[in-house]
């Protein structure tokens, strides 16, 4: 653990030691939590998002589902579209060789 010892200016500003920041991987910008403790100030890095629980998040993708992906895609390109028909096709004709295969005489 480091020590430094660093003052407060008029207006309530600190500087971080250039070492200190350097070693927490910190630039210019980023963004800072002051957590007060006791009689001490914890500087974290905030996250990109804030801590959630299950509850929190609970539901949030409830509604009506969006347009699948491959329904989008087939109607951008028809070829792709004839071409993934074709290979389900495919998919069913050997699903179905199979079933004969295994099925019992």
């Amino acid at each position: 653990m480091q020590h430094h010892a660093i003052s407060l200016s008029s207006k309530g500003q600190i500087v971080i030691p250039a070492a200190m920041r350097a070693s927490l991987g910190w630039a210019e910008g980023i963004e800072l939590a002051a957590v007060h403790v006791g009689d001490s100030v914890v500087l974290k890095k905030m996250s990109r998002f804030p801590a959630s629980t299950v509850a929190q998040v609970r539901g949030i993708l409830k509604g009506k589902p969006q347009q699948p992906v491959v329904d989008a895609v087939s109607q951008a390109n028809p070829m792709r579209a004839a071409i993934m028909a074709e290979l389900g096709a495919d998919d069913d004709r050997i699903k179905r060789t199979q079933r004969k295969a295994v099925s019992p005489l």
